[in-house]
């Protein structure tokens, strides 16, 4: 039950970091800031066009909000952690390099799992430079929230207590 509880608070306390990260480290960057802008002011029109009332689309705009949280701070790092503590894994690589990893891969799966095509862009294309920084957006939101995971459950995975190895008695 102990390790329970330490993984929940590993899980809770690595998503809320990457939460404040992703739209921290998306202002920093001139591309990024520039395109989450013109996406969030056109989900912003289409909600408002699209929706009854402005409760609508009001919720329309959190779900859209939850689901970008979800797939990039939570999903990633949820797979990393319970691979991880599944096989016992121990090393800050695998939890911060797979959860960076797989919330970079995120945008490519979830176009791959809706069957979206990216209409013939080409690498020097406005659209693919912007996607291309918030790959590396998605990776380093994704190295932070399994460091943080790491540093308070994953350094334990795979033991019966909640203490790291060499300090138990």
């Amino acid at each position: 039950m102990g390790r329970m509880i330490v993984i929940f608070v590993g899980l809770a306390c690595a998503v809320a970091a990457g939460v404040f990260a992703l739209p921290v480290l998306a202002l920093m960057d001139p591309v990024t800031r520039e395109a989450g802008f013109a996406m969030f002011a056109a989900s912003i029109f289409a909600a408002f066009d699209l929706a009854a009332s402005p409760a609508d689309a009001a919720a329309t705009l959190f779900l859209l909000a939850r689901s970008v949280l979800a797939a990039i701070c939570i999903a990633p790092l949820g797979l990393a952690a319970l691979v991880g503590e599944i096989a016992g894994l121990r090393s800050w690589f695998w939890y911060a390099c797979c959860s960076g990893g797989l919330a970079a891969a995120m945008p490519f799966l979830l176009r791959l799992v809706a069957g979206v095509d990216r209409g013939g862009a080409t690498p020097e294309t406005p659209a693919a430079i912007a996607e291309s920084r918030f790959l590396l957006l998605f990776f380093l939101v994704g190295l932070i929230t399994g460091s943080i995971y790491w540093l308070i459950a994953g350094r334990s995975a795979g033991t019966a207590s909640s203490e790291p190895e060499g300090k138990a008695a």
